[in-house]
């Protein structure tokens, strides 16, 4: 749509239940949702980043509620997921004119669907009909380098329903802008990033031109990063989890549903285990669904800093509140305790996860008896604001009143997780093919899910293990770029036998 430069009004959200029940309602002219699919099935989320399928009769009913009155819910739809014929046989009954999915027998290339999708609504876009958009979107797979020689298969898998009706209309009347908006939006257009399972674009201006209030790409773009949003944590940058973050989903789910659940959760972990790229990931993904997750409004990631010649947390969380405009700055020789109050002051009423990370301080310090009570006070004198910490310890059980803390112990990688993240990185791997290889070769089907600290790992395996890290990410990193290629190529000869 940026390429096109056209004024089309839009917005991005998680592929959750209630979303698509407001966007029927609110009888938006597209609706193009991109997940995992079955059969029978498409991926949405529950709300709390968790896998809910959502069955083809479901969705029926779905429709059929929120079109009451009469009409169809959309002008087009795009299902972009695999096996997704009977989703899209669903929106054809309830009155939907253009249907784009895939046929019922089909998986489909995620480099297939990318570029599909791309070639698809620029010609939308611009205003071609749907039918020259579906054949240009199809040719787009066929000649696409990321193809490898399947593009004719591919682009086969694509269905335009019903297969018998007129196609042969635009979908976008919109007039051409002079630049692209990057400005933000307000909070009933705000453009969100789908999420990492599923997500929905809904657009809203069709045929009719009108000024848009949110424009951006499509999940998948890589121009994603080019626009300003309604960003909780744009004011508030944290960092981002590093290259090749992976192996930690289901430990990011946890943390993620004992956060919205408890209000105060502490990530435990050795050093190099990855405690704080884990709390990184969370409060990324949940900004990513910040209109779902409504339990939280606002995130401040804090590491401690100097203050009057000691470590704190509290003196960096105040200039975070004061730099968004939350609490007014003290004078500079103000004490703990008035910083204290002028930061309850500021959060007493607000859904705030705050995340104090590396929290580790020298027994018995002023720094380590600070937190407690500052934490105690907080807890007593807020509601709703809950806390993210990571330490090497837990915080001698700490309790405040009805707020415990609920430790998370953050332990190694498994063996399959270990290879997969040394082949992302290391630079003797080539290719998505090569890595496939090295995985099979290094990890034995009955061993993959056993970490360092199991007894059923083979002698074989734990060497193997222990030259990649012993499932420490972060030794893992080292190991995978400081491994010459003799090294690498010594390793692959013990885990196929031919050296011990």
């Amino acid at each position: 749509f940026k390429e096109a430069s056209r004024d089309i009004e839009m917005s991005f959200d998680t592929a959750t239940v209630d979303r698509l029940e407001e966007t029927i309602a609110q009888r938006c002219g597209c609706l193009h949702y991109s997940g995992h699919g079955h059969k029978d099935y498409l991926a949405f989320e529950d709300g709390k980043g968790g896998l809910h399928w959502l069955g083809v009769d479901e969705l029926k009913m779905i429709i059929s509620k929120g079109v009451k009155g009469g009409g169809a819910p959309f002008n087009l739809v795009f299902v972009s997921a695999c096996h997704s014929r009977r989703a899209g046989d669903t929106f054809i009954n309830a009155g939907v004119p253009h249907v784009v999915c895939c046929q019922m027998e089909s998986e489909l290339m995620d480099s297939a669907a990318l570029a599909f999708t791309r070639a698809f609504y620029l010609a939308l876009a611009v205003g071609r009909t749907v039918k020259d958009s579906f054949e240009i979107g199809r040719q787009a797979v066929a000649v696409a380098p990321t193809m490898s020689g399947f593009g004719n298969v591919e682009m086969q898998k694509f269905m335009l329903l019903p297969e018998d009706g007129f196609h042969d209309v635009p979908i976008f009347d919109a007039p051409t802008i002079s630049e692209w908006p990057r400005g933000s939006v307000d909070g009933s257009h705000a453009l969100f990033v789908g999420s990492v399972s599923s997500g929905c674009g809904f657009i809203n201006n069709t045929n009719v031109p009108k000024r848009t209030k949110s424009l951006g790409p499509l999940k998948g773009s890589s121009d994603v990063n080019q626009f300003s949003w309604n960003n909780m944590l744009l004011e508030q940058p944290i960092p981002s989890p590093p290259q090749g973050f992976l192996g930690r989903e289901r430990e990011t789910y946890q943390v993620i549903n004992a956060i919205l659940e408890q209000r105060f959760v502490n990530i435990v972990g050795v050093e190099g285990a990855g405690r704080s790229s884990l709390a990184s990931a969370v409060c990324h993904y949940i900004n990513e669904r910040k209109s779902t997750m409504t339990a939280i409004e606002t995130i401040l990631y804090v590491r401690r800093q100097r203050f009057h010649g000691k470590d704190s947390f509290i003196v960096p969380l105040h200039r975070k509140l004061v730099a968004g405009g939350r609490s007014l700055p003290l004078w500079i020789n103000a004490d703990i305790q008035d910083i204290v109050e002028s930061i309850i002051k500021a959060l007493r009423k607000t859904k705030a996860l705050i995340v104090f990370e590396r929290c580790d301080f020298a027994t018995g310090s002023n720094e380590a008896k600070e937190l407690p009570l500052f934490l105690s006070t907080l807890f007593r004198e807020t509601t709703h604001v809950k806390v993210l910490m990571t330490r090497e310890e837990p915080l001698s059980l700490y309790s405040s009143g009805d707020v415990v803390e609920n430790v998370f112990m953050l332990g190694p990688l498994t063996f399959k997780k270990t290879v997969k993240l040394f082949s992302m990185l290391c630079p003797h791997i080539d290719t998505g093919r090569d890595r496939g290889r090295v995985l099979n070769l290094l990890v034995p089907d009955d061993q993959a899910n056993l970490t360092v600290t199991s007894k059923h790992l083979t002698e074989r395996s734990r060497t193997i293990l222990s030259k990649l890290g012993g499932g420490l990410p972060s030794d893992t990193f080292n190991e995978a770029y400081r491994m010459r290629e003799s090294q690498f190529q010594e390793l692959i000869d013990f885990a196929s036998g031919k050296k011990r």
